[in-house]
């Protein structure tokens, strides 16, 4: 009798049921969008962080975010060595930089000074190979950001504080969510680009053995 009474409820006024109807059909369907934003922007924010071979992290004091960070004061990385149960202490080198395009315009992005072996180690590459991120001048960055950064292929340069950047491979889908493209480069040329002197870092990527 409940069942019974219930459907005659529902379909007595036609007009409510399909309104009601398309009400939750809407409902589901923003949550449902709600959602995919929240885990495409969690992605986006944490992917540095979820793609580097690290268990722990040196930062300095006070660092606000993966992309805003100061130089450490040095030293951490041998400090870290000299701990028992660590493995491995890669330095990385992070910070905004201007990028000059070829026709005089320019554009904000973050440079990320990384050794191609370990560490944080640029994903996804679409055209050339990681090792050409060691040739004069090499950078990668993202195919999704070559209009913005004035390129269209391997082999256009620019500029990055006066000092010329070659693009020596592309990436598919290294998205920040900022949108200011990474730019992906030696922990040497970064240092140079930067100003940091030999050996500083913004970062220093922690390995330690299992169950350490």
């Amino acid at each position: 009798m409940i069942f019974t009474l219930a459907l005659r409820n529902l379909f007595h006024d036609g007009i409510r049921f399909v309104a009601t109807l398309i009400g939750i059909g809407f409902a589901i369907i923003l949550v449902m969008v709600q959602l995919g934003l929240y885990l495409g922007f969690s992605r986006q924010i944490s992917s540095m962080i979820d793609r580097a071979e690290a268990d722990l992290w040196i930062v300095p004091k006070g660092a606000k975010s993966f992309e805003e960070a100061s130089a450490l004061d040095g030293g951490e990385r041998a400090v870290a060595l000299s701990v028992a149960g660590v493995v491995d202490a890669t330095p990385l080198v992070v910070g905004f930089m201007e990028w000059r395009k070829p026709n005089g315009e320019t554009a904000t992005v973050v440079i990320i000074g990384t050794d191609a072996r370990r560490g944080l180690i640029p994903w996804n590459i679409a055209e050339g190979t990681l090792g050409d991120m060691a040739i004069s001048d090499g950078v990668i960055i993202d195919r999704t950001y070559l209009s913005d950064l004035g390129v269209s292929r391997i082999g256009d340069t620019a500029e990055i504080e006066g000092r010329v950047a070659r693009v020596a491979a592309l990436t598919d889908g290294i998205r920040a969510f900022t949108t200011t493209p990474y730019v992906f480069t030696t922990p040497t040329r970064a240092r140079g680009y930067i100003g940091l002197g030999s050996g500083e870092a913004t970062h220093v990527l922690v390995r330690v053995v299992p169950g350490a």
